[in-house]
């Protein structure tokens, strides 16, 4: 038994017009993600002048649904981190992989800029006289 071809004609429309909203909702989806980039990445040397903390929170909620590669999932602080003070190790090490997104970078160094206060107690003027080391300089 086969079908009229205006019936197949129209499944197949259907077909396209699924696969293409599919294209679409991942493409938005991905949107928001890939327009912070390319806007922060500009600013990498001098985020925190650049920046409110405001800013840094809009672009935590949006680094946080990033699913760029499993590696940049795995010890990123949320946005909610963030608000509530979380304090990440200073990076020591600078680990080259294929993925280039900047997700997990910067929600950290969100949390270092303005949840790392420096105490007057914890300040030594000769010893900590220097110029200090910013994280992009380490990628």
């Amino acid at each position: 038994m086969n079908l009229p071809t205006e019936i197949i004609d129209y499944i197949l429309e259907l077909k396209e017009s699924n696969q293409h909203y599919e294209r679409m909702r991942k493409i938005i989806q991905e949107l928001p993600i890939r327009a912070a980039v390319l806007y922060l990445t500009n600013k990498l040397s001098n985020i925190e002048d650049l920046t409110t903390k405001d800013e840094r929170i809009f672009y935590a909620k949006i680094f946080e649904k990033c699913k760029c590669c499993e590696r940049h999932q795995f010890r990123r602080p949320t946005a909610t981190d963030y608000i509530n003070g979380y304090l990440p190790s200073y990076p020591t090490t600078s680990t080259r992989t294929s993925c280039r997104c900047i997700c997990r970078t910067s929600i950290r160094n969100f949390c270092l800029i303005d949840n790392d206060e420096i105490s007057e107690d914890n300040y030594h003027p000769v010893l900590d006289n220097h110029e200090p080391i910013f994280w992009a300089h380490v990628f």
